[in-house]
């Protein structure tokens, strides 16, 4: 094998980013031929949470022959606005989800996936709350256009170690696992509630109500008692898993969803409220949650209801925050530790102080 110094990190170009979908086809197309895989991935992609270059490709290369297509591996990133709390107060924050980390089966247990991280650290980064680089890795890769960083997101579905060992020095942890929860309803034996209180979401309606939430998430980070990051559902975060069904819905002449979420209108005894959906039927999951032991019995009994006539057999919720999880077992949820998108954090912090990921919540998941 060669010194880890032969090989860099560079931003796929267009015939390599091809390349990578093509090779990840095979484990990821969920029934999709390969060429309704590739219109759907080109399709999304002039969507707010891909265009203007926030979303990139990014290959382990031969140091000498960077625009190869035999190259070792492949990783997305999406360029998101965080949020991060401290006690100097909240900042809007650039920050990453890394995505589609792929190495072929020629290529695996070679180490390949995990220089390319640990080198993805140094290209994403912000400076500050990077180490020095490792003498031993060669020259750094090129961060030009990046390097703005504060933290980055990943979710991995290899277990929660080979993450952590992907850090931006060999001794510096990775990605860390945060929450890793889940609740669980499921539908049998389900009777409709009173959903008279209730309004349905169309996909048009979701940005508005995002939008709303996230300057809610903004105020109440003030009042955080310890150093977190988020993220918001809103531009186009969110849409990206709204977009992602509709397209594989069109794709595969299924039926489209009318309904994306329910929200409550809003009065003094009742604060903004609602949820947000994924109607899959193999995978109808909560995107993200706003409510309080009150107004939840009625907004699950409408996510019931629609995953119900989804033909779905359950509804899963992740990282249900502790104050709601009473109220979730009362409603018949069940707490389980996910196996799979465990969610994990790496903050670039040049103090090493420990954050928590709140919200880390579906709509996150890319």
């Amino acid at each position: 094998m060669a010194s880890l110094a032969s090989w860099t990190l560079v931003r796929a170009n267009r015939e390599q980013t091809i390349e990578s979908r093509k090779r990840n086809f095979h484990e990821w197309n969920r029934g999709l031929n390969i060429d309704q895989y590739l219109k759907l991935h080109d399709d999304l992609d002039i969507y707010e949470h891909a265009a203007d270059a926030k979303l990139n490709t990014w290959v382990l290369v031969d140091r000498n022959d960077p625009s190869s297509l035999n190259y070792l591996c492949a990783c997305e990133t999406y360029r998101r606005t965080g949020l991060v709390a401290t006690s100097g107060g909240v900042k809007e924050v650039t920050a990453y989800a890394v995505a589609s980390v792929y190495t072929p089966v020629v290529n695996r247990k070679q180490g390949y996936a995990r220089q390319m991280l640990r080198l993805l650290h140094h290209v994403i980064g912000i400076k500050g709350g990077l180490p020095e680089f490792p003498a031993e890795w060669g020259s750094p890769p090129s961060s030009e256009g990046f390097g703005d960083g504060k933290f980055s997101i990943l979710y991995s579905d290899v277990g929660p170690k080979f993450y952590t060992t992907c850090g931006p020095t060999p001794s510096a942890p990775g990605w860390i696992v945060q929450n890793p929860y889940e609740v669980v309803w499921t539908l049998e034996g389900h009777t409709d509630g009173d959903q008279s209180r209730v309004k349905l979401l169309k996909d048009t309606d979701l940005e508005d109500v995002l939008a709303k939430d996230a300057a809610l998430i903004k105020k109440e980070m003030v009042g955080a008692t310890g150093p977190c990051v988020s993220f918001t559902a809103n531009n186009g975060v969110n849409n990206y898993l709204v977009q992602r069904s509709i397209f594989r819905t069109v794709l595969t002449n299924g039926r489209r969803a009318d309904a994306w979420g329910a929200v409550l209108p809003e009065h003094e005894r009742q604060p903004f409220s609602f949820l947000t959906w994924t109607p899959d039927p193999l995978d109808f999951t909560i995107t993200r949650l706003r409510a309080d032991p009150e107004s939840l019995p009625v907004l699950i009994a409408a996510a019931k209801k629609i995953a119900a006539e989804r033909k779905a057999v359950e509804i899963v919720a992740w990282a249900v925050p502790e104050g709601l999880q009473e109220a979730c077992k009362v409603l018949g949820g069940v707490q389980r530790t996910r196996t799979n998108h465990l969610p994990s954090v790496h903050v670039y912090d040049a103090d090493g102080e420990k954050f928590e990921w709140i919200h880390n919540e579906k709509f996150s998941w890319c």
